[in-house]
This record gives C-alpha cells, sequence and structure tokens, in this order.
C-alpha cells in the first residue's frame, strides 16, 4: 500500500516524529484487546452469569465480551465480498483508495431464507469485528446476512453519499436506501429471498431506525424486524460527549496521545518479554490487558482517540469531496503522491461537533430551508418519536451506563418504546454486545418475528 494514500486504516503517513504510527499501533492493539477482559475476579467466576459483569463502562466500551461469556457462534459463515459503482462520473481524489467502488461482505443460506442487512457503527467499515459478528450470529439462526459501511466511513462519503457530507440522518438514510436496493437486485439473482430485517449498532442503530422510518412510507423492504443496538439518540448531544471526553482526557492533544500510546506499548512489549509469549490470540491479549491494569484515564483516552480518528477521517473526507475549503484548498488536485502529513494532522484537530459546527450544518444551510436548531433537532431520533412509539417491529437495546448517551435520553427510550425497550444496568457502549445471554435474545427476536410473518420456517 502506497504510504501516501489516505484510507482509513492507513494512519501511518510516514511523518517524522512518528507519533501518527503510534496511534495506529495503538487501535490495532485495541481492535485485538476488543475480543475480551473481565478486569475482576467476579467476571472470571462468572462463566455462567446472565448478568453482564463488568460495571466499569470505560472497561466495558473498550475491552468488550469476556471470551468465555461470548455467544458461541460456532464456524463462521462464508463471507463473500460484493461492489458497486454508485456515482461511475463522480470525480474521487486518487488519494482515496479505490474512491468509487463501494464494496459489501454477504454470506447466504443454503435455502431460501430472510436477509438481514448489519449497519456498522461510527466510521465503521462493512468488514467491521462487530459487523462480522452480527452477521454470524444471525446466520447462525438461518438468514442470509450483508455487511455495510457506515455513511460516515471514508469509502461510503467517496462512494454512495449522494451529498458527500454524512451526519444528516434523514439524508444518510436516503443514501443507506440506495446502496440496500442495489444490494438487493444484485444478491436476487444468487439466492432466494423471502424477507428483510435491519440491525444496527451505535450510530448505526441511529441510521437504522431512520431507514427504517424511511422504509415505513415507501415500503420498499417492509422490514419484519428492526433491531437497534446502542443508539445514539441525539447526535449533537453524544457529539458533545465524546468531545468532552477527549478534551478531559488528553488535554494536551496529540502529545498527550502520544505520551498514552507510548507507555501502553512499553507495558504491552514488557509483558511479552515477561511471558516468553507471542501474541497470536485473543487468550494472549486477554491476560495482557489484564496484568496491565489501565487506569480509568488510560481508558478514556482510549475511547476518546478512537472516536476522534473517526471524526477526523470524516471532516477530512467530506472537505475534501465537497471542496469546502476548511482543511483542503480546493484549488489542490490530491493525488497518489501527495504528502498526507499536514492533513492528517490538521484533521486530528476536528472534533465531532467541529464537523457539525463548521461543515455539515452550513453545507445544509445552503441547501435547504431549515435553520440551525431544525438541523440539530432533525438528527436525533425525537423527530421521528411517533413512528418509533407505534412500530411494534422496532426493538431497541441499550445499557444504563452506555458513555454515548446525555441526560434525558434512556427517559427517552422507555417512554417511546415501553416493552420493546431492554435497558441493562451495565455495559458501556457497545461491550456487551458479544455477551451470550443478549445475543441469543436478539437470535430469538428476529426468527419470531420471521416466523410471524411466515418469512421463516
Amino acid at each position: 500500500m502506497n504510504r501516501n494514500r489516505y484510507h482509513p486504516s492507513s494512519l501511518n503517513d510516514g511523518s517524522k516524529n512518528g507519533w501518527a504510527q503510534h496511534v495506529f499501533l495503538y487501535c490495532v492493539l485495541l481492535c485485538c484487546i476488543g475480543l475480551g477482559f473481565a478486569g475482576s475476579a467476579d467476571a472470571n467466576d462468572s462463566a455462567k452469569t446472565a448478568v453482564y459483569p463488568i460495571k466499569d463502562p470505560y472497561l466495558a466500551t473498550v475491552i468488550g465480551t469476556p471470551p468465555d461469556l461470548q455467544a458461541d457462534l460456532g464456524h463462521p459463515p462464508k463471507l463473500r465480498l460484493g461492489k458497486w459503482v454508485r456515482f461511475p462520473q463522480r470525480d474521487v481524489p486518487n488519494v482515496f483508495m479505490n474512491g468509487n467502488t463501494l464494496r459489501y461482505v454477504w454470506a447466504r443460506q443454503k435455502e431460501a431464507a430472510p436477509m438481514v442487512f448489519v449497519l456498522a457503527g461510527t466510521g465503521g467499515s462493512f468488514f467491521d469485528p462487530k459487523v462480522r459478528f452480527l452477521m454470524g450470529a444471525l446466520h447462525q439462526v438461518g438468514f442470509h446476512v450483508v455487511g455495510l459501511s457506515s455513511p460516515t466511513h471514508t469509502s461510503f462519503i467517496t462512494s454512495a453519499s449522494e451529498s458527500e457530507m454524512p451526519g444528516r440522518p434523514t439524508e444518510d438514510a436516503e443514501d443507506l436506501v440506495a446502496v440496500m436496493r442495489q444490494v438487493r437486485n444484485d444478491l436476487e439473482k444468487k439466492l432466494e429471498i423471502t424477507g428483510f430485517g435491519l440491525v444496527g449498532y451505535s450510530l448505526g442503530g441511529t441510521d437504522a431506525a431512520f431507514v427504517a422510518e424511511r422504509d415505513s412510507r415507501l415500503k420498499e423492504f417492509d422490514f419484519f424486524e428492526v433491531y437497534l443496538i446502542n443508539p445514539a439518540v441525539n447526535l449533537h448531544s453524544s457529539a458533545k460527549k465524546l468531545d468532552g471526553l477527549y478534551r478531559e482526557a488528553l488535554p494536551e492533544g496529540e502529545q498527550s496521545i502520544n505520551q498514552l500510546v507510548s507507555t501502553s506499548l512499553k507495558k504491552a512489549i514488557h509483558y511479552v518479554h515477561q511471558s516468553g509469549s507471542t501474541p497470536l490470540g485473543s487468550e494472549f491479549l486477554y491476560q495482557a490487558i489484564a496484568d496491565m491494569h489501565p487506569t480509568d484515564t488510560d481508558l478514556e483516552g482510549v475511547i476518546a482517540t478512537s472516536f476522534r480518528l473517526s471524526s477526523a477521517n470524516m471532516s477530512f473526507a467530506a472537505d475534501a469531496m465537497t471542496r469546502s475549503g476548511k482543511i483542503v484548498d480546493p484549488s489542490k488536485k490530491l493525488k497518489v503522491g501527495t504528502e498526507m502529513e499536514g492533513y492528517f494532522n490538521e484533521s486530528l484537530h476536528w472534533s465531532f461537533v467541529r464537523y457539525l459546527d463548521e461543515l455539515l450544518i452550513p453545507y445544509w444551510l445552503k441547501k435547504t430551508n431549515l435553520n440551525r436548531e431544525q438541523l440539530v433537532d432533525q438528527a436525533s431520533l425525537a423527530s421521528i418519536r411517533d413512528f418509533l412509539k407505534n412500530t411494534d417491529t422496532i426493538d431497541v437495546v441499550t445499557n444504563q451506563d452506555d458513555i454515548v448517551l446525555a441526560p434525558g435520553d434512556l427517559e427517552f427510550l422507555k417512554r417511546t418504546f415501553g416493552d420493546r425497550a431492554i435497558i441493562h444496568p451495565h455495559g458501556g457502549h457497545c461491550g456487551n454486545l458479544e455477551f451470550d445471554p443478549n445475543v441469543r435474545h436478539m437470535q430469538q427476536r428476529f426468527v419470531s418475528a420471521a416466523q410471524a410473518r411466515g418469512e421463516q420456517r
């Protein structure tokens, strides 16, 4: 891979100070560690528990579900790669890898079956581990499955976003439906589909709600079940919370990140030397992070860094594609050989709130007759409250300690969904997504809903 090409997974741009490389390595480590860590003897002693054991929301968010408490999905399904060019005439700077080709992943059943679309969370790709896990869980109980990238992922912005400016849920839903329609048309030639379901986590859960609301009017898919996992209720409020976490945990920005990553990597290297083991599997990583004893500041810094990288990628891509001139000079043509260090460092200053205030909202103020307050209000599940309240095919599951929820959000979910809302006491943000009882409930809900419609035997 050319080191000067911009891609969400290629954060080492060759910068001399090397800190960008540290961030990349750290994030890779965290993705691996996300396979599971209990953090206490209580978790290790509760292999059969029906209660998610990690009570620290930051630890749960970073680490996820301990390996022995994860749902056993058996052999993973054979994943196939699909691709589509939605805007063949679009001029995409070749600094973006495969810029105008949208990719997705899918797996089939041998017989006729309903199909469930899985939507990634903030900045997530179709191959995100959580996407693949959810696909495996639903495939296990008899569904065709399709994994789609988030509208906030760089490749979706360049290849599938009509506006090239993600973050307005109604418009993102239009783009997702266009993609889903094409995927359906492509896959109907290869397998028999008897109905459609939808699941999304994090921002993907919010997106799924708006996709379902749109479809309730146009009836293109008529989803038998829509399952929202840890959705953001109000995008602006969640953005403020995540940006606040960044300021608190990493007060000196780049310098704080560099120090955090350097310290953590040193601990990891020390553990490798002391244990004499090779870091090849989840069990090694599980034990390594347990022995490293991360502090609350470490954990908050990890979460803040991860979300800041997502906002940086999104801001850069949206600015470059729309030629807004906030990060990239509109007269500058980004090529394969373009030096990206300056753009990368500048993008890291772009928080979610800054993206909303300086890119997204100004863009839509020019395109619509709406004012700023109206645009902010529309970026909330409250804007489709009546639909969510009166549609019994939509369920939501979240946690009382979800770090992206603002005051009042839990009450909104309870009032709106009633007994269709499951709110667990612990789990942080998507930390209990792989927890066996939660996975079995999701599987049962989809199977029951499909059978009730006569779409699954």
